[in-house]
């Protein structure tokens, strides 16, 4: 499954029960995207891709920051890799 921040939409319920993982502080943002699709599509939640383009955008501000960040202070950007990783398999 791919979940992208840019083209998600839900109802307000999602995040509730899909929250941000608070031990990924620091990722990158396709790793937050990655994180996010694994727990959503095993939460039960469904997949739709759009089979024309319908947005895009240009990516102005390398230095973006993922959504978690603010939850947890101190944890490396490695050691919330591995724990991704890890989940995969």
């Amino acid at each position: 499954p791919f979940w992208s921040s840019e083209l998600s939409f839900s109802r307000g319920h999602f995040l509730l029960q899909v929250p941000y993982d608070p031990k990924l502080c620091g990722l990158d943002e396709q790793d937050e995207e990655i994180s996010m699709a694994l727990r959503a599509f095993s939460s039960g939640y469904d997949f739709y891709t759009p089979t024309q383009s319908v947005i895009f955008r240009t990516k102005v501000d390398s230095n973006s920051h993922s959504n978690v960040e603010g939850l947890c202070k101190g944890n490396p950007k490695n050691k919330s890799r591995k724990r991704l990783y890890s989940l995969i398999g």
